[in-house]
């Protein structure tokens, strides 16, 4: 990391001289074009601060939306079939791997429910073509929750990667129901601004 920040500052620093040095030509000195590197380390050390202070804001939400979500979903547990509440761990246990990196609102998520669901020990969470297996078994009752749950499992981390693109067309094609990227995305911001109760609320039916 250290090594690609002083990279991406050196090479900023000759493409902006280079360009400076070609409008303006001999009427800039060359002590003058040194200067050049200080409006750049500032853009740069912006821009990670920026980045540190989102992921920081993401973190500090996860858990209070975590909390909504298991208040929403507990009550449905109860009446769920075993394959269900595994369906439900194996939703975000696959988005873990689709994102192949533990990121601490995710794990919460994961936890949060593991204390709920009791697990064989023989079960394999982890694993997406299991999941996708499962969740054509079970009811469209429970196809939604477990849609629900694996929607909240892509955007819990702040961002929605390639993989977790692919896997949620996969999982809303087998359920037959349409698939909205834009209205996930527009779930993502919710959960970035704070807006949690429309996190924990939301549900297949309006069209996520």
């Amino acid at each position: 990391g250290t090594i690609f920040y002083k990279l991406k500052i050196s090479v900023t620093n000759f493409i902006l001289k280079a360009l400076v040095k070609r409008m303006l030509g001999r009427a800039i000195s060359r002590a003058w074009l040194n200067f050049l590197s200080v409006p750049v380390c500032a853009f740069w050390n912006g821009m990670v601060c920026w980045l540190a202070i989102r992921e920081v804001k993401i973190r500090v939400l996860g858990p209070s939306a975590v909390h909504e979500i298991m208040k929403q979903t507990l009550p449905l547990l109860e009446t769920m079939s075993q394959t269900a509440r595994l369906s439900i761990l194996r939703a975000i246990g696959s988005s873990i791997v689709r994102t192949a990196n533990l990121h601490p609102n995710l794990e919460y998520l994961f936890r949060s429910f593991l204390k709920n669901i009791d697990v064989p020990k023989e079960a394999i969470i982890d694993e997406p073509v299991l999941f996708l297996e499962d969740l054509e078994k079970i009811p469209d009752v429970e196809k939604e929750i477990v849609l629900r749950i694996l929607v909240f499992s892509s955007i819990i981390d702040g961002k929605v990667t390639y993989r977790e693109k692919k896997l949620l067309k996969a999982a809303f094609e087998l359920c037959k129901v349409p698939l909205h990227y834009q209205t996930i995305n527009n779930l993502r911001k919710s959960f970035r601004r704070g807006e949690l109760l429309k996190i924990g609320r939301a549900s297949c039916r309006e069209r996520v």
